[in-house]
């Protein structure tokens, strides 16, 4: 009887045993569980951000190249001001001038003929001037004089006449008609002589400042008439406006060349000894503000595309072109010795993505996308959190990144996807490091 009681206490402890073992088993794995999922929660929570190291602007700068085509520095289409028969062409295409060099010449007979009678014209106004500025001469004052006296002797002798016949008619031993033959007569007598006499004061006196003062402006007009007559002459030869190449010619010798109702083309001309590259850039390049004329860049040819060149932006155009909102860009450059650079041939132009004249090349650089407002978010890369950094920026370079004075290093990480909604001291999953 007491074995059996014995044995089932045994029975019963291990029962027990039994159980509170099972139970703690199943404690621990529940704690486990709990505990993954935790923490797979808290990793779910931690927000995925994209950093980017900061850099010097040398360790980012791109080389941008553009395709552009040559052009002559200058280039001209030649005509004469002057009609008439073309007698002497002095060049032919392919041949180098020198500014001032005749090319062309037309018949100028009939411009030296309107320059003779110019010079005619002017010299006999300026005869006239002279004499009415000194006045009348001795001989010439004695003429009017005795104009005077001849006057004043027929005056009283057609005075005396009128007065007998005035007597007379009241008598009634005249005409009437012969009274006013009379009259007529002592009128125009009377006339005559104060005629005379204001001539004669005249003579005395000179010529009035009036008269004086239109003289010299018909000599004024007449000498711009001369001074054109001499252009017209000078225009019936061609000369060369600078030096360069003779391209095209449009005429043949003996050919009317006419100037109405358009000028008629005679010669092309372009100076090479200069090039011009025109290329053309998008906006965003645009706005970068690195193009500054003055900016030296190198140039390649495809004639010779192992050789570079300096070229100097020489102009910019801020009307954009019709077709992809692009803007002219023209640089220049001396023609290369070494090889023939024609117009119209390739080259491609090579621009830093920053300017020297924007960007030193030590200076901080972080993409624009990491700058919040004044701030950045730095990532401690040990421990996945982030901190706000305050910043002084300075100027966007290239389009795309902030110039930083102050608040950064070299080799930080700053945030630029995913800032938006951080926190001081949040924990991060990085998702991309560049």
């Amino acid at each position: 009887m007491l074995r059996k009681m014995v044995s089932c206490l045994l029975g019963i402890l291990l029962m027990a045993a039994i159980v509170f073992f099972c139970t703690q088993f199943t404690s621990t794995r529940a704690n486990e569980q709990e505990e993954g999922v935790a923490a797979e929660t808290q990793a779910e929570a931690a927000k995925g951000v994209s950093v980017i190291s900061v850099e010097r602007a040398k360790d980012v700068r791109r080389i941008l190249t553009y395709p552009g085509r040559v052009y002559a520095f200058q280039k001209s289409i030649l005509t004469f001001r002057v009609g008439g028969p073309l007698l002497e062409i002095c060049v032919e295409p392919g041949d180098h001038v020198h500014r001032g060099q005749k090319l062309m010449q037309i018949d100028p007979r009939d411009y030296q003929i309107q320059l003779e009678l110019a010079q005619s014209k002017l010299a006999s106004a300026r005869a006239n001037l002279e004499a009415m500025k000194k006045g009348a001469r001795p001989e010439d004052i004695a003429l009017l004089e005795t104009s005077v006296e001849q006057a004043r002797a027929t005056y009283d002798l057609a005075k005396n006449e009128f007065e007998r016949c005035r007597q007379l008619v009241e008598r009634r031993a005249v005409s009437a008609s012969e009274y006013d033959t009379a009259y007529r007569t002592f009128v125009n007598a009377r006339l005559s002589l104060e005629a005379a006499q204001k001539e004669l004061e005249k003579g005395k006196a000179g010529a009035r400042r009036e008269d004086i003062q239109a003289a010299e402006a018909e000599i004024r007009g007449l000498e711009a008439s001369l001074q054109a007559a001499k252009n017209d002459l000078a225009d019936t030869i061609l000369v060369a406006p600078y030096d360069g190449i003779i391209t095209t010619r449009k005429i043949e010798p003996y050919e009317m060349v006419t100037v109405s109702p358009s000028y008629k083309e005679v010669l092309g001309i372009h100076d090479i000894s200069r090039l011009k590259i025109e290329v053309f850039v998008p906006e965003k390049e645009m706005a970068s503000g690195k193009f500054v004329k003055g900016l030296t860049v190198p140039v390649t040819f495809h004639v010779q595309p192992n050789r570079q060149y300096p070229a100097e932006l020489y102009e910019i155009d801020t009307q954009p072109t019709d077709v992809g909102l692009t803007y002219k860009l023209t640089f220049v450059l001396n023609a290369p010795k070494e090889t023939s650079i024609l117009p119209g041939m390739i080259a491609e132009v090579s621009i830093p993505e920053f300017s020297s004249a924007t960007l030193a090349e030590d200076s901080l650089v972080v993409p624009a996308s990491a700058v919040m407002d004044d701030h950045v978010w730095i990532v401690n890369m040990e421990h996945s959190t982030v901190s706000k950094r305050t910043i002084v920026r300075g100027p966007l370079v290239a389009g795309d990144r902030y110039v930083v004075y102050s608040g950064l290093q070299e080799g930080e990480k700053v945030v630029t996807e995913g800032a938006r909604f951080l926190h001081e001291g949040e924990t991060v999953q990085i998702m991309i490091h560049g």
